[in-house]
């Protein structure tokens, strides 16, 4: 497995980073292995769609995050602004 090249990374995204490359590398073998072994076609694509999903759920998660964190550091720096 080649590591991917990460061109951008945030304290939210880091701890997240290796686990979503993993998952990514078993979808694609996933998907891969459907086209080979056509009798376990099902089998693969299942797992491949469960991977997405979890994949789709992290990528919402890890933008919510961010933004929160945005937001408590804009109100931070606005309560920083207040007191001045």
């Amino acid at each position: 497995m080649t590591k991917s090249k990460r061109t951008f990374s945030s304290l939210v995204r880091m701890p997240y980073q290796d686990a979503i490359a993993v998952t990514l590398h078993c979808y694609d073998y996933h998907i891969e292995m459907s086209a080979k072994q056509t009798s376990h076609k099902e089998f693969h694509l299942t797992q491949a769609r469960r991977l997405h999903e979890w994949i789709k759920d992290m990528k919402d998660y890890i933008i919510q995050e961010e933004i929160d964190e945005i937001s408590a550091d804009t109100l931070c720096v606005k309560s920083d602004s207040a007191v001045a």
